[in-house]
């Protein structure tokens, strides 16, 4: 177990260590930015899977006997479940939404690119063996080149992904709702509108005013409601730097 927890320490402090690389390479402009990214996704990897393997360790083991129970909550026992405890809803920091959505930019830029020439390079190797313009031992040279490549797009991908679910959960600590949900929320609400003002139009020749009236009503709700969503998700996805 002691092991573990320094295994865990160390494994935290290196990707602190890489994060701090990371933003600083972001605000210098420098050219290895989107490498040190991928590294700062592959180290939180390692250390989310040690803290997980932390977790259960600490799950098997047997209950420490005690001769009175404790009047007190212990900092390593918090009282509420991580899980349901209440997050926080202060403001979102622009400057921190700011970075988040450059290291989304300098990632996906990343992606394209190396997803481009693994592309190129798998096209090459094709034409190269259809028309048997190359050696063996050149063929063999182009396979290495397009491993290289797909690795290297695969690791951007991994990182990507790594950021966007990092902006997911703090969507989730600041609204209290998935991104998920808020979408779909966005979508039930323009749907629910469509459909009233489509009604609001089949009605308005033959309905009654008392029925118009209550129609008018009903779609100023919704129209209301939609904007609410709209914002919402809007709102949801700037703050995090998920915005185009």
């Amino acid at each position: 177990m002691a092991a573990l927890k320094k295994q865990v320490g160390d494994a935290s402090l290196a990707y602190k260590a890489a994060v701090k690389a990371a933003k600083q390479a972001d605000e210098e402009g420098a050219d290895n930015a989107a490498d040190l990214h991928f590294e700062v996704a592959r180290l939180k990897a390692i250390a989310d899977q040690l803290k997980a393997e932390l977790r259960d360790a600490k799950a098997a083991a047997p209950p420490t006997p005690k001769a009175a129970p404790a009047a007190t909550a212990t900092t390593d026992s918090p009282a509420v479940p991580e899980e349901q405890a209440p997050q926080s809803l202060a403001e979102v920091d622009p400057e921190q939404a700011a970075k988040r959505q450059k290291r989304l930019k300098i990632l996906k830029t990343a992606y394209n690119m190396a997803h481009k020439q693994y592309k190129e390079a798998h096209a090459a190797y094709e034409r190269a063996e259809r028309n048997e313009t190359a050696s063996a031992d050149e063929l063999q040279a182009m396979q290495v080149k397009i491993d290289k490549l797909k690795a290297k797009a695969d690791n951007a991908r991994d990182a990507l992904d790594a950021l966007v679910e990092e902006a997911k959960a703090d969507i989730r600590a600041h609204t209290g709702k998935d991104l998920k949900t808020l979408k779909l929320e966005a979508a039930r609400a323009e749907s629910a509108l469509a459909d009233k003002q489509q009604e609001l139009e089949q009605q308005r020749s033959s309905a009654s005013e008392d029925t118009l009236e209550a129609l008018s009503s009903e779609l100023q709700a919704l129209e209301s409601e939609t904007q609410i969503a709209r914002k919402a998700l809007k709102q949801a996805v700037e703050e995090q730097g998920l915005a185009e």
